[in-house]
């Protein structure tokens, strides 16, 4: 927020200003705080545009130059305070920029990093809080913001990895969705009364585009429909439970999935017992990080069992349905070996690795099978034009 003020030097000198602060009390203490006397403070009201630009949604890229950025700041020596100003001022998004000015504003006044970040939580995720928190406490900040920095960066090439490997097929299917649908729609409307003007005998599958072509707009105005609602039911919680429920049924994506939260898992547990978290708080915080109900009730109960003196790659042996036996095998290892957290780091590499391994080679299977898949249907659709045109040649 921009404000004007009118105030005063000690000697008397009349001062006009712009100032940035979150609230107009932070403006006036930070005014008084440089040794001004302060007439007024008047909040200066964006234009239509500036709050256009200021409400820009805040992207995972901007908080991973946020988090790289304070991170190489920390760790080579610059204050915590002018590690953020710096940052703010590179920060081109203007709505993110007041955001870190506010952090600022906060941190200046005596609050802890973590608390002034948890006051945004629509911007910092409950574990990105929580690393900072553990990273305070083991007054290693600087390691915890590098480590957090490559965390959140191999989410975010995984994420656009999964994107990318959905956008051929998705473009693919639509362009042949819209020919099939000109077709039908337009082709075949004009082809029938010709077929019946001349009484051809029309092999089933012309009649059977015949019948669909008549309800096409109908299927066409259901499907778009039934496109529209899938981002709605994809966000209730029912159809969460659901798929990740029958996700462990389907032979060939539950492997897969299966590795994705195991990689997941294993990375935020890396993450909080490198920051000095006991096991116990790091499965807790880990639990509510993975995205999947199923494997969050497991691991609160792990966390009990191990409470109880139970080893942790014995509870974790005990659901051979969510960990494999390789991570069991050496989680059992790194607790032998009182490397359990190396342990954890190596597995979350390998495991991302296979992962980009499986994602290629769907995409090296799936893309040649949609264009046989799309050609068949095309296929289809011509041989429902030809052969009403071939039985009539052959009667004449």
């Amino acid at each position: 927020m921009k404000f004007e003020y009118r105030a005063r030097t000690k000697t008397g000198e009349q001062r006009i200003g712009i100032i940035e602060a979150s609230t107009k009390e932070n403006a006036l203490r930070l005014l008084q705080s440089i040794g001004l006397y302060v007439i007024s403070v008047e909040e200066i009201k964006p234009s239509f545009w500036e709050r256009l630009f200021l409400f820009q949604k805040i992207s995972e890229r901007d908080i991973i130059f946020f988090t790289r950025a304070l991170s190489t700041l920390v760790n080579a020596g610059v204050p915590l305070l002018e590690a953020l100003d710096t940052i703010s001022v590179q920060m081109k998004k203007a709505s993110f920029r007041n955001i870190i000015q506010e952090i600022t504003d906060c941190v200046e006044g005596g609050m802890s990093l973590s608390k002034a970040l948890s006051r945004y939580p629509q911007v910092f995720s409950s574990f990105y809080v929580n690393q900072i928190k553990c990273g305070e406490i083991s007054g290693t900040l600087g390691e915890t913001l590098e480590g957090l920095a490559n965390f959140l960066e191999r989410q975010h090439h995984f994420k656009g990895q999964l994107m990318g490997a959905m956008i051929y097929p998705l473009m693919v299917i639509t362009l042949a969705l819209f020919i099939l649908f000109f077709m039908a729609s337009s082709v075949f409307p004009k082809l029938k009364p010709i077929f019946l003007e001349r009484e051809v005998q029309l092999p089933l599958i012309t009649k059977i585009i015949f019948v669909l072509g008549d309800f096409l707009k109908i299927i066409f105005v259901l499907l778009i429909l039934g496109l529209a609602l899938i981002p709605y039911l994809l966000k209730r919680k029912e159809t969460q439970k659901f798929l990740q429920k029958n996700f462990f049924k389907i032979p060939l994506i539950s492997s897969f999935f299966q590795e994705v939260y195991l990689s997941r898992f294993s990375q935020s547990l890396h993450s909080f017992l490198s920051a000095g978290l006991h096991l116990v708080d790091a499965l807790e915080n880990s639990a509510d990080l993975i995205g999947n109900e199923i494997y969050k009730k497991e691991i609160l109960e792990i966390k009990e069992e191990i409470k109880k003196g139970v080893p942790f790659s014995f509870a974790l042996s005990s659901r051979p349905k969510l960990f494999t036996p390789f991570f069991i095998q050496l989680v059992q290892a790194g607790e032998k070996s009182g490397a359990l957290v190396e342990t954890l780091k190596k597995f979350s590499e390998f495991s991302q690795k296979e992962i980009e391994k499986k994602l290629d080679y769907f995409l090296k299977i799936f893309e040649p099978l949609l264009i046989i898949l799309v050609a068949i249907g095309v296929g289809i659709f011509i041989a429902a034009v030809i052969l009403p045109f071939y039985q009539a040649i052959t009667k004449i």
